[in-house]
């Protein structure tokens, strides 16, 4: 017999884990994106390019409306092809920033549609993604290993392979938006001990037996529902 996925999943290193997994999937996509752009500019040459147009627009969100301020920028590459391309500054540099003026920018002789505006920024946000992601995933490593070692005891027990009888001394609404209770019990030793939250079909009646398993080194008592269930 083995401990049972739900015994690891249940623990608070684990859930918390789990919280850190979209984290985790955002860095990943942000860093192939920004890596694939920081490699597309790495051959980047410099140029002048015309704002050629001013303009804003409303950018929906999730709590409010925000406005989004965009310059329009006309360069041309070194085959004399012109390109168009957006540029979204801040609302200080857009209002400073009159329809003609010279603007410098970056673009990737073989990909003339990808541009920066600072050179090394896309780099440096590739970094940035990359360093995210491994600190995410370390994190949650971390908690994986966390759960492993607090777990050490339920495996301890089930490997002593002895079940005991424990008696059910009371019942408790658990603290959960599910209806769930928790039994709390004495083991033959009189060491008292509590199941996790419950459906109410699982509770046994008060004065009963449950199967429970002894952690011959910390002398814990694990219920049998709690590790194989």
């Amino acid at each position: 017999m083995r401990v049972s996925f739900s015994a690891y999943r249940r623990r608070w290193p684990f859930k918390i884990a789990l919280w850190f997994t979209p984290l985790l999937i955002i860095s990943i996509v942000l860093a192939a994106t920004s890596l694939h752009k920081a490699q597309t500019l790495a051959d980047a040459v410099e140029t002048t390019g015309t704002v050629v147009e001013r303009f804003t627009r409303e950018v929906p969100g999730r709590r409010r409306t925000r406005t989004e301020h965009v310059l329009v920028v006309a360069y041309h590459t070194a085959d004399g092809t012109q390109m168009l391309t957006e540029y979204r500054p801040g609302i200080a540099e857009y209002e400073e920033t009159p329809l003609g003026k010279a603007i410098t920018l970056y673009y990737s002789p073989s990909r003339p549609q990808a541009v920066e505006y600072h050179p090394g920024r896309s780099a440096s946000a590739a970094r940035a993604a990359v360093t995210a992601g491994y600190i995410i995933g370390a994190i949650m490593l971390g908690l994986v290993f966390l759960t492993w070692i607090t777990t050490g005891s339920m495996r301890r027990a089930l490997r002593a392979d002895k079940v005991y009888p424990a008696t059910v001394t009371r019942h408790r609404r658990a603290f959960s938006w599910r209806r769930k209770y928790r039994m709390y019990f004495e083991d033959h030793r009189g060491i008292p001990g509590r199941t996790r939250p419950l459906p109410a079909a699982a509770i046994v009646p008060v004065g009963r037996p449950i199967p429970v398993l002894i952690d011959p080194e910390s002398g814990r008592t694990w219920p049998v529902s709690d590790i194989l269930a």
